[in-house]
């Protein structure tokens, strides 16, 4: 039966299910509150120069592919993935030695041995650990809640929300055990900073991410995520769907526990059958829904933030030693986290991520400028203020990690443009600056939540696999 369908948001989440719905026949309609779609994905404008919004690592590309399986020919070759034999490169905060991990384990045992024996001898008890975290949380069973809502509860969910934890520590004492070489243990740690979390609170489920990376691999889609929401926005309006960009959603509507439609800012309403969010279940409770608990305020439970560095730079020097994906690791990793997700003071020594597409694709212009973005975490906005002042000592000590593992970097800057917390609150609509929120379930029947935030810590992972099990389960209503 052909259905009316309401997304809000325009993300990479909101695209792909629309894009699904749109398949099946159905009449889909997507709001977008700004002026262009994509959500985090959307990118950033730095000097006439485009840079992907953040850390691009997207696991399962298969999925990609799957959603674009039956797209028109001339879309389906512009999508270009490129397998990623290198996953991560981590550097002790000296900028001396590396840690290479790769998909293949034997070069990833290699490269652990060459800095800790003993951890490679350990590296195989580690895999199969993370193997049967992965196999014991890998069931695509919907369920319903006894409100009748409709709850997407995979195992790539489960493992990361609700699901028993098969050892029952927390990740970093899962890694802990398994590694001692503290470097080591910084190539194995750092997955949850990247949605926001403390590695030293966060479940040890967390660790079959490594097992998925390992089957799964990791790829880069050539011209970053802008270039897919591109794609996804084409194929969407080719399958007949609306989009309607700066156009803000007020109110989702409930009647008896199930949605009706949508009420814009102008107050118009919209009827639908359905309603998927794209925005995370705080939001779209917090924001969105006039019925219901109240979400739970902000708090160490809450996420950290993060400052973030968008870069266009000229002859980077020693640029043989990043990676797509590159980490410094610093000294002292548990105080750092300690500082940024439970006190009000900054780390002293920052973790930074780099992510440099030059690595794999030419960005090179006539006059050799590339593009680069670097991220460092930060206690949220309900621990502490984010001020001018502290942002410039913060990019100090950013820049001055920079210039140990790559010495002269920061005269190669031509142009910059910092993203503090604050920034983060305001563009991207993230209470707190952080994208860790949680939140009290709703029983609201036909009301889905499809993106990054559904299943946590798989990023591009959960955007697209909730939004193949939400079309999976409207079409089977």
């Amino acid at each position: 039966m052909k259905r009316s369908i309401t997304i809000i948001g325009s993300g990479v989440g909101g695209l792909a299910v629309g894009c699904r719905l749109a398949a099946l026949g159905h009449q889909v309609t997507i709001y977008e509150r700004n002026s262009r779609p994509g959500g985090k994905a959307a990118g950033v404008n730095l000097e006439s120069y485009w840079l992907d919004s953040g850390p691009t690592i997207l696991r399962m590309p298969h999925l990609i592919s799957d959603l674009f399986s039956k797209a028109p020919e001339d879309i389906r070759q512009q999508l270009q993935l490129n397998q990623l034999p290198l996953h991560y490169r981590v550097y002790e905060s000296s900028g001396g030695r590396c840690l290479d991990v790769y998909q293949e384990p034997e070069q990833t045992r290699n490269s652990i041995a060459q800095i800790s024996p003993e951890d490679a001898r350990r590296y195989d008890a580690f895999q199969h650990e993370t193997a049967r975290i992965y196999r014991n949380n890998l069931q695509l069973e919907p369920e319903r809640t006894n409100g009748g809502m409709q709850k997407i509860k995979s195992g790539i969910g489960r493992s990361l929300s609700s699901a028993v934890p098969v050892l029952q520590a927390t990740y970093a004492q899962f890694v802990e055990r398994h590694f001692s070489h503290p470097l080591i243990q910084g190539g194995f740690l750092f997955h949850p900073i990247f949605f926001g979390q403390n590695p030293y609170t966060s479940p040890d489920k967390i660790a079959m991410i490594h097992a998925i990376e390992r089957q799964w691999g990791i790829a880069y889609l050539q011209g970053g995520m802008r270039n897919l929401v591109r794609l996804l926005v084409d194929y969407f309006q080719r399958l007949s769907g609306k989009l309607y960009l700066g156009t803000a959603v007020d109110q989702i509507e409930v009647a008896k526990d199930r949605v009706t439609g949508i009420r814009l800012q102008d107050g118009e309403f919209r009827q639908a059958d359905y309603i998927i969010s794209n925005l995370s279940p705080y939001q779209t409770q917090a924001r969105l829904i006039r019925t219901g608990p109240k979400p739970i305020q902000a708090g160490p439970k809450f996420g950290c933030s993060f400052l973030v560095m968008y870069l266009v730079v000229r002859d980077i020097p020693h640029r043989e030693k990043l990676n797509l994906h590159t980490i410094i690791h610093p000294d002292g990793f548990s105080n750092n986290m300690q500082s940024v997700f439970h006190t009000d003071r900054f780390a002293s020594s920052p973790w930074i991520y780099i992510y440099f597409p030059g690595v794999i694709e030419s960005q090179a212009t006539d006059d050799g400028t590339e593009t680069m973005v670097v991220i460092t975490p930060l206690p949220n906005l309900s621990l502490i203020e984010h001020t001018s002042k502290e942002m410039l000592t913060i990019r100090r000590k950013v820049l001055s990690a920079l210039n140990t593992l790559l010495p002269g970097f920061e005269e190669t800057i031509v142009h910059e443009k910092i993203t503090s917390p604050r920034l983060l609150q305001e563009t991207y609509d993230m209470d707190w600056g952080t994208h860790y929120q949680p939140i009290r379930p709703l029983l609201i029947d036909r009301l889905f939540f499809s993106g990054d935030s559904v299943w946590r810590g798989l990023g591009l992972v959960s955007a697209l696999a909730s939004a193949e099990e939400i079309s999976r389960q409207i079409s089977n209503e």
